[in-house]
Formats: C-alpha cells, sequence, structure tokens
C-alpha cells in the first residue's frame, strides 16, 4: 500500500496470519520482504516522479483469531532502507 502523511510517502506492507504458532505477522516481514518493498518503493517513486520530502516503511500487522476480534498492530518507522542491507 502506498499513502501519504503530510510531505512524507509512506509504503505500508501489511501482513495477516491466522494465530502466532508459526511466528507473529510482524516477524513475517523478513528481511527479504523488506528488500522487495524497499524495491518497490524506488521503482514507484522513479516512474510516478513523485517529489516527497521523505519516505516512511510501515508494518501493518493483522492477527486472526477465532476466537476474539482480529488484532491490529500499526508500526511506524518499522524499518529504514540502511538497516535492510
Amino acid at each position: 500500500m502506498v499513502a501519504r502523511d503530510g510531505g512524507t510517502m509512506v509504503f505500508v506492507e501489511v501482513k495477516a496470519k491466522a494465530g502466532e504458532s508459526c511466528g507473529t505477522a510482524r516477524e513475517a516481514v523478513t528481511l527479504r520482504k523488506r528488500r522487495q518493498v524497499i524495491s518497490m518503493a524506488k521503482d514507484y517513486l522513479a516512474k510516478h516522479r513523485v517529489n516527497a520530502e521523505s519516505c516512511r516503511f510501515d508494518v501493518v500487522a493483522v492477527t486472526i483469531s477465532r476466537r476474539q476480534s482480529p488484532l491490529v498492530e500499526v508500526i511506524q518507522n518499522a524499518f529504514t532502507v540502511n538497516d535492510s542491507w
């Protein structure tokens, strides 16, 4: 997902998992996935000639349970370009 927050372009990775037996939705945003999101962001900025003051990478982690409502966690600045290489 791509959004704007004022002058900031926000690239959002949304992950949903049923339960946490195989790890959380947040943990599912692996180094490989972060690199893919960063690559997509670079392509998006180049294709659309976006003039953003800054960029941010957020994660929305959704944990789905049969017994309760989904748990939605929004993590702003979840990762940066520098910590993903």
